[in-house]
């Protein structure tokens, strides 16, 4: 059964000009976070990045990296 498009899909909080999903590479020059630990964390198997993987490559969502990294800070 084929992914429902609804208005949500268009709706994603991604800043102009930015992609929706990023490499692991692309996303720790973004996030500042080094290319080891956003791979840990892509394939942790409790609270993994949220992403999608078409074939072997792993894209993570934009938009989702500020809150993650949010999750993630110590207090």
């Amino acid at each position: 059964m084929p992914c429902d498009v609804t208005e949500s899909a268009t709706a994603w909080p991604v800043a102009p000009g930015m992609p929706l999903y990023v490499t692991i590479n692309e996303a720790a020059e973004i996030t500042g976070v080094s290319r080891a630990k956003l791979r840990e964390w892509a394939y942790d198997k409790g609270r993994p990045i949220p992403q999608m993987r078409p074939g072997n490559k792993v894209l993570l969502r934009t938009a989702a990296l500020p809150a993650y990294l949010e999750g993630r800070e110590c207090l």
